[in-house]
């Protein structure tokens, strides 16, 4: 019981702060655009759900397909630099500056490689976000 009483006050205040959102976008009659009502966004939300499980079937994919994508780039490089040392210590900078970039900064890059409807971009930066140690190879 005094885990349920430690949940409630935040719970009722979510409630509060939906009532208290809708009944003044109602009342003030703010324009949809600016402000839509939280039944608005539930309304379509529910109405855009096969659009969305198609679109998280396409993304989950793309994710799944980067992160192997990754994993395999690097374990190959894994077992190049742990086999050769000129190898290790010619990719050493590469990887230090690879890694000193941030991943939002790569994204365009990627788009302009690739293309920026091919999905290869998205699957590119999964890899190296998911493997950081995968951005040598690029």
């Amino acid at each position: 019981m005094k885990r349920l009483s430690n949940y409630l006050p935040p719970i009722a205040l979510f409630v509060v702060g939906i009532g208290l959102w809708e009944g003044l976008v109602r009342v003030l009659r703010i324009e949809q655009f600016l402000l839509p009502a939280p039944s608005v966004i539930v309304r379509a939300f529910f109405d855009t759900i096969p659009a969305l499980i198609s679109s998280s079937g396409y993304t989950l994919r793309g994710a799944l397909v980067g992160f192997l994508m990754g994993s395999i780039g690097v374990a190959l490089v894994a077992l190049a630099t742990v086999r050769w040392v000129a190898v290790r210590e010619g990719l050493l900078p590469f990887a230090v500056a690879a890694n000193s970039v941030p991943i939002i900064a790569l994204a365009p890059i990627m788009n302009n490689w690739f293309g920026s409807t091919n999905p290869m971009s998205k699957m590119m930066i999964v890899a190296m976000d998911e493997h950081p140690g995968a951005r040598i190879l690029i």
